[in-house]
């Protein structure tokens, strides 16, 4: 059976020549183990496999349901956690397009964070959605009336151990620059929590919400310019007000229901902080992204 695991992003997209066939319509990501669980036979497949390093890559295509498969093989000998698949077609003469190509990702930094963070805690059963070292992983791409000619390849990959291999710098940095920008926003929102513990005795949360707050409507109001928040996500910085939020509740029923609300912020800084020391590796800050 197979089974939809992970996030699928679209990195970067340009127009693809992709002549009497329709443009790709959608991309998902299936973890299929070892081997893959297609229902129908393939009319076109690659002819080699294009790999970066570990990881192999081919694909199939399936007239009936209109849609190319591709399948990346982690022959790594380690665990992925994010990887990008780039495509470009062929013209005629055999020579790439100039200019048109597309790049699809899967990122699973947080799944292993977040797989991590439950194995320290001790927990029994631990959900692994990373790229584990010897599967395969599909990654459906639908809209073609007619096997595609195009060239794939892997952009880049980034290891559990925190080393990664890149082919397409473009790609590298896009997928780079989002990790930083996340560990930087959940850096900033740390700050500001442990701030608001240090200055305020009786409401805490309340300070750090409107502190956050502020930062979101900064960032939203400065859109890409130099500001103190420069950096921050406002889709994370929203999620770590909603959780404050619940902790101010009379009604919470988490693991510290029982406990005052300075005590529970304090120990949710303390996840947060255990988050940020796990992804840091992974998130390379020593390479500069931004000119």
């Amino acid at each position: 059976m197979i089974r939809p695991v992970g996030t699928v992003l679209v990195l970067l997209v340009s127009a693809l020549n992709t002549g009497a066939q329709s443009p790709p319509q959608a991309i998902s990501t299936y973890d299929t183990g070892v081997g893959h669980g297609n229902p129908t036979v393939p009319t076109a497949q690659s002819e080699l496999p294009n790999s970066l390093s570990g990881l192999v890559l081919t694909w199939d295509y399936y007239p009936p349901a209109r849609t190319v498969i591709f399948h990346a093989l982690n022959n790594s000998g380690k665990d992925i956690t994010g990887y990008s698949i780039v495509i470009r077609n062929k013209l005629p003469d055999g020579t790439m397009e100039k200019g048109g190509w597309t790049a699809s990702g899967s990122e699973m930094l947080w799944a292993f964070v977040r797989m991590q963070m439950a194995k320290d805690a001790g927990e029994e059963r631990v959900r692994n959605d990373i790229f584990t070292a010897g599967t395969t992983r599909d990654t459906n791409m639908t809209g073609f009336d007619e096997a595609p000619n195009f060239d794939v390849a892997v952009g880049t990959v980034f290891y559990a151990d925190g080393s990664y291999d890149k082919q397409e710098e473009a790609v590298f940095k896009q997928m780079l620059a989002d990790r930083q920008n996340r560990l930087l926003t959940m850096k900033k929102t740390n700050e500001i929590i442990q701030s608001a513990l240090a200055t305020s005795n009786d409401h805490p949360v309340a300070v750090a919400i409107t502190e956050l707050a502020k930062g979101a409507a900064e960032t939203m109001a400065n859109n890409n310019s130099e500001t103190p928040y420069d950096h921050l996500k406002v889709g994370e910085v929203q999620m770590v007000i909603q959780n404050l939020k619940n902790l101010q509740r009379p009604s919470y029923s988490g693991p510290q229901k029982d406990k005052a609300e300075r005590d529970r912020l304090t120990q949710y800084l303390e996840e947060k902080e255990k988050e940020v020391e796990l992804m840091t590796p992974h998130c390379h800050l020593e390479i500069a992204l931004k000119q």
